[in-house]
């Protein structure tokens, strides 16, 4: 009897104790999905929606090449095509955004060589954001051509938005952004590919170097406009306030398809 009594009670303990390792494996299971998703999916997709509603709303006319009279919303289809073909990840769309909505930090300094954005956060932390641009040098890179060499395919393993029509002479040279004084990591892939950027003035469809913080605070924009007549792109380099996290670019094809060329354009 006595036996059989402890041998309940080894039951009845094992019985309590196990759903308590259960509540524990689930809980850091949950916390890691969260983990997970916030890493996967970037900021959350509620202010993607806000976005697109606002660039849905805004009206910009845009024709089919050769259809003068079929007319779309030239800014909502030019999301629709930079989600369908730009990402580089399907998530990537969560930071597709209105400019017009968001707050657009201070420059600080700017000329031919590096333009300086210094602003203050939502969240209080000092946020310094320095572009730097200097000459290529052929002999420092390597160059992919096509077959006639008339264009330029790659440059150090990447497709060279604004240098594919003549070894360029100008590149970003450095990025660098600063969070209370602690510099964020940024690889030089996210910014090399990007040729002849458009510093300091703005005319037209082109706007200089900008630097915007998400609605929620959480994430740091920079927009980059570069290359000239077909070499012409537009892009997007997206950080948290640890690190750089993605990009979205658009070469001329897309812009020029959308009716982009206007100093309404809104873009991603």
């Amino acid at each position: 009897m006595h036996q059989r009594h402890s041998a309940n009670i080894v039951n009845h303990t094992h019985v309590q104790v196990l759903p308590t390792i259960v509540k524990k494996k689930l809980y850091i299971s949950l916390v890691l999905l969260i983990s997970w998703t916030s890493v996967t999916l970037g900021q959350n997709c509620h202010e993607f929606k806000k976005h697109l509603e606002s660039i849905d709303s805004t009206y910009a006319p845009g024709h089919i090449i050769d259809r003068m009279d079929t007319v779309f919303n030239a800014n909502r289809a030019f999301v629709d095509y930079t989600i369908k073909e730009l990402l580089n990840k399907p998530s990537d769309k969560c930071f597709i955004s209105n400019r017009n909505l968001l707050r657009k930090l201070d420059e600080s300094f700017c000329d031919s060589s590096k333009t300086i954005i210094i602003d203050t956060l939502k969240n209080g932390n000092t946020c310094k954001v320095s572009l730097y641009v200097g000459k290529f040098k052929v002999s420092q890179h390597q160059l992919k051509t096509n077959e006639d060499s008339s264009t330029i395919k790659i440059i150090d393993g990447q497709f060279p938005f604004g240098g594919q029509y003549g070894v360029p002479k100008i590149e970003i040279s450095k990025i660098e952004i600063e969070i209370n004084g602690v510099k964020l990591k940024i690889p030089e892939k996210s910014y090399k590919n990007l040729y002849y950027p458009n510093l300091c003035i703005s005319y037209g469809f082109q706007r200089k170097v900008e630097v915007f913080e998400s609605l929620d605070g959480e994430y740091i924009y920079i927009y980059i406009y570069g290359g000239q007549a077909a070499g012409t792109y537009f892009s997007k380099l997206i950080f948290d306030q640890k690190k750089y996290l993605t990009k979205i670019v658009s070469d001329y094809y897309p812009l020029s398809i959308h009716s982009s060329f206007r100093a309404s354009f809104i873009g991603f």
